[in-house]
Order: structure tokens, then C-alpha cells, then sequence
């Protein structure tokens, strides 16, 4: 689904989704892009195993804060990734987001690119 949230309206929670784009069905084979997303690098005990205690998840930023689960195929930014999960820091991601997989609400963001910002 693709669109924008408005927030502080007369609609459930005061929160309203304006969708431009809704994708259905239980796997979404065409990924979704992800340009500089903003938000913060969290644990997630989503199929976590007892000798995997925490995955990685995103936290977007903003009045509807949605969790993602979060990997990289690439080795150094799954490495960065680790390495700022529940740091508070902000971050913006790029990639691709992908639904019907076991990850977070499942989803998953297959991440290319990060960039860490300023406080």
C-alpha cells in the first residue's frame, strides 16, 4: 500500500491513511522501493529462536510509527544495522520492502543503503 497518513483529523485514533496504491493477497512478489525512510533501527523478538534472541526491525518515524522487520544481503550493512539497533539513533533507509514473508507484520525491508542522521 502506498500513500500518506494524516494525523490530528476526525477519523479513528485521529489518525487517517490516504491511499494511493493498495496491493493485496497473501505474497506481493513485486517489491515495493524504499527511498531514505526515516525512523530508528529496534529489536524485534518477531520468530525469534532461543539461540536468536533479537532481529533486527524498523521503526518508522512519525505519527504512525510501523514496524518492518529490517536485514541486508549486503554484509557490512547488516553488520551497521546490528550495530545501531536500539541506539535511538535516527537513520534513513533505502531498498526495497517485500510482503508475505515470516518477518515483522510480514513485511521485510531489504535494505541497500543507510545513512545515520544528525540529532
Amino acid at each position: 500500500m502506498g500513500g500518506s497518513v494524516a494525523c490530528e483529523v476526525p477519523d479513528y485514533g485521529g489518525c487517517q491513511l490516504l491511499a494511493s496504491e493498495v496491493r493485496f493477497g497473501q505474497f506481493v512478489t513485486d517489491p515495493y522501493p524504499v527511498e531514505g525512510w526515516q525512523g530508528q533501527v529496534v529489536c524485534s523478538h518477531f520468530n525469534s529462536r532461543p539461540d536468536y534472541q533479537c532481529g533486527n526491525a524498523f521503526n518508522l518515524a512519525g505519527d504512525f510509527p510501523v514496524w518492518y522487520g529490517l536485514w541486508s544481503p549486503d554484509t557490512q550493512i547488516q553488520s551497521q544495522l546490528e550495530g545501531l539497533r536500539d541506539t535511538d539513533q535516527a537513520v534513513q533507509v533505502w531498498g526495497e520492502i517485500v510482503a508475505g514473508v515470516p518477518d515483522v507484520n510480514g513485511t521485510q525491508i531489504r535494505v541497500n543503503r543507510i545513512n545515520t542522521l544528525s540529532p
